[in-house]
């Protein structure tokens, strides 16, 4: 007996691991491989990881500091998965070096899917082979699987399965304590899948107490505790670490779309997606899938033959439950309904609006219905067949699901499955990046804000040199937290009052900035804009793979020092537009004409400099066959040009050496462009362009 108990409940263990290593693969298990995680969602989970393991233990245990800086968050709106980062930060220190659990929690989702789901079938057959079979149609559900593709910690649909189960089973005693650690766990998880724990717990405890199954006066006793511990596990993940700014914008966006059971997004050989469908209801994907839907068609012929006694009884003791998955799945829907491409919008208050907002992706929520669709559908099945015929039909259908399925998670598991690797690729390849990394505790983008342009090179550069970094992606920023961070970098620019242990990356340039005095370091670095204070007073280049002469003082007001080989450009995004001095239009996308017979930039070059390359469009037309132009460099002329293309005039102007020794003492270069053939488009060929122009600057490159 004992043997056949243990074999029992190692099946749905074997159906889990079977599933994984068909779905996902072995790769992501191997703990040094972060290859899998570079991409979009995944790299925000590690990167929230990165910074946590290596921080300063906290009370909360969740916050995350080195991770946001002035707005500092925790681990759970990293979406790094708080349970497991608490739990390997205490091991920390004995980990290898990277290290990600992120494989293990998806091996996890799936053996725990599988053991509810086993769980769930145990409330509707005591057959081994068919709970074996119903376990098969809770693991492979495409709408867990859609998680693969970024969400890892939205894989834990097995914490609903297991809500479901506490719900549905028919024994009431001993309830506090699974339901306790079920929502904490929970809680130390994920916001979206606690709000559906939390419901069903609510809707099972007022069930059992309108049937009598737990008395009233036990009812205050149970929410006390469960909602103080409940409280006190999202503390210390971290959750309140956010007071304003919880209610993002998407409500009505992130949505279900009506036709979502029976949309497979191309997740399927023989169903289509539906076209023009919005595109924020990626996250209501809700596919039953191939063999989903026909297990509801097999389950609704099966019902409506008369054949089964669906317990009316038993459904009029769950009304709450009945009643929480209609409000669940209208919930889903939001307030723009769509119905395919058509989108029906209910008008909703503002404040109703900004409130829904804290739990925008309105489409997740409509799991527990998803799961409870196919709970009903095998309990119709089951009850109205006899055990042989019930094998057969199932073991068709799971089929079907496994086969048609695999149109989706193959993909998955090719992306999963990369070549392993411990490193990510980066562009901060010069020596500088080393060096700065030993000088400076801090890397600051400069305005402070989430998701930043280029945040993901940053914050891995930071995270894999010890430092802090404001580099981040999280789920949700504090807003008053992130408007006074705003205000006091714009006050360090202005009064040159800068913090001396951060290294400052400029994407937008401050207004009325002060670079203090010549100690600090403004330059170009591969085409990042960087300001290290104290740089030339505290980096004795010892450690350096370069010359200090390299980097030199910057005197050349507000520009930033070029180094050999940066490019700059000129397009209405580009790092080039602080250079431009007088006689420049406005940027376009693709660079800056000049306005006028006389156009001048500035450039802070190295004393090594050899002299750079103008990548130019020039103003020519059959009225007006070519441009001449002269260039100066301070006031001296160097080069005398002609250009007969409009396209691609690529100018090589060389530093004369009486020039070079300017350099030397740091003086910056003025580019002088004389323009005698200037003229307006309007005048030459028609074109409403009322502008003087002649030479179209797209970049210039050092050397």
């Amino acid at each position: 007996m004992l043997k056949k108990t243990l074999f029992s409940n190692l099946l749905p263990l074997m159906v889990g691991l079977s599933a994984f290593f068909l779905v996902v693969g072995h790769r992501v298990l191997i703990p040094t491989n972060i290859t899998w995680l570079e991409q979009g969602d995944p790299a925000q989970y590690y990167l929230g990881w990165l910074f946590f393991r290596h921080a300063d233990w906290t009370f909360p245990l969740g916050l995350n500091p080195d991770y946001g800086l002035e707005f500092g968050n925790a681990i759970a709106y990293s979406d790094s998965n708080p349970l497991l980062a608490i739990f390997f930060k205490l091991f920390s220190s004995f980990l290898p070096e990277p290290f990600q659990y992120f494989g293990l929690w998806l091996l996890a989702c799936f053996i725990l899917q599988a053991w509810f789901g086993w769980k769930l079938a145990s409330l509707v057959t005591n057959n081994t082979f068919i709970k074996v079979l119903i376990s098969g149609f809770f693991v492979f559900s495409p709408s867990m699987f859609m998680r693969l593709n970024g969400h890892f910690t939205l894989v834990g649909h097995f914490l609903i399965l297991a809500a479901l189960y506490l719900t549905l089973r028919k024994n009431s005693s001993h309830r506090l304590l699974p339901w306790a650690i079920l929502l904490m766990g929970t809680a130390m998880i994920h916001a979206y899948l606690l709000a559906m724990v939390s419901l069903f717990w609510l809707v099972d405890l007022a069930d059992r107490t309108r049937r009598k199954e737990i008395t009233f006066s036990s009812v205050p006793r149970e929410m006390i505790i469960i909602m103080i511990f409940t409280a006190f596990t999202c503390w210390q993940a971290g959750y309140f670490s956010v007071i304003h700014g919880l209610n993002a914008e998407g409500f009505g966006f992130y949505r279900m779309n009506l036709l979502s059971i029976i949309d497979s997004d191309a997740k399927s050989y023989i169903i289509k997606g539906i076209a023009n469908a919005g595109k924020g209801e990626y996250e209501g994907y809700n596919f039953l899938g191939l063999g989903g839907i026909l297990l509801l068609l097999f389950a609704l012929c099966s019902l409506f033959s008369g054949n089964v006694d669906m317990n009316t009884e038993a459904i009029k003791k769950r009304q709450w439950l009945l009643t929480a998955l209609i409000l669940l799945f209208l919930f889903s829907l939001s307030n723009v309904v769509g119905i395919g491409p058509i989108e029906l919008k209910l008008q909703i208050p503002k404040e109703l609006q900004k409130a829904l907002n804290i739990f925008r992706a309105s489409g997740r929520m409509f799991w527990p219905v998803y799961y409870m669709i196919f709970f009903a559908c095998i309990y119709i099945i089951v009850h109205s067949h006899k055990k042989r015929y019930v094998v057969v039909i199932l073991s068709v259908i799971l089929v079907v699901q496994i086969t048609d399925s695999s149109a989706g998670w193959l993909n998955d598991k090719k992306r999963l499955m990369a070549e392993p690797s411990s490193v990510w690729k980066t562009p901060l390849t010069h020596p500088f990046w080393g060096d700065a990394a030993t000088t400076y505790k801090k890397l600051k983008i400069v305005p402070p804000g989430n998701v930043r342009p280029d945040w993901q090179k940053f914050a891995y550069y930071a995270g894999s040199h010890g430092m802090a970094t404001n580099a981040v992606y999280l789920a949700r920023v504090d807003k008053s937290a992130l408007e006074q961070a705003q205000k006091d970098s714009d006050n360090a620019f202005r009064s040159g009052n800068y913090d001396p242990e951060a290294l400052y990356i400029l994407q937008d340039n401050p207004s009325d900035m002060s670079l203090g005095n010549k100690d600090n370091l403004f330059a170009i670095i591969q085409g990042y804009t960087v300001f290290a204070p104290g740089w030339n007073n505290t980096h004795t280049g010892k450690s350096s793979t370069y010359k200090k002469s390299d980097l030199p003082v910057n005197t050349a007001g507000d520009i930033p020092i070029l180094l050999k080989g940066e490019k700059l450009f000129f397009s209405a995004a580009g790092n080039g537009l602080m250079f431009l001095r007088k006689g420049w239009s406005q940027a376009e996308e693709w660079g800056v004409w000049s306005n006028g017979n006389y156009a001048e930039l500035v450039l802070s070059v190295p004393a090594s400099t050899q002299g750079f390359v103008l990548d130019a469009n020039s103003f020519v037309d059959m009225a007006l066959p070519k441009q001449q132009i002269e260039i100066l460099i301070n006031r001296n002329s160097v080069a005398k040009v002609q250009l007969k293309t409009y396209f691609n005039n690529s100018i090589d102007v060389h530093i004369p050496e009486t020039i070079k020794k300017q350099l030397s003492s740091s003086r910056p270069l003025t580019v002088s462009f004389i323009l005698p053939d200037a003229a307006r488009p309007i005048d030459i060929n028609g074109n409403k362009d009322s502008r003087n122009i002649a030479l179209g600057l797209k970049s210039i490159t050092i050397y």
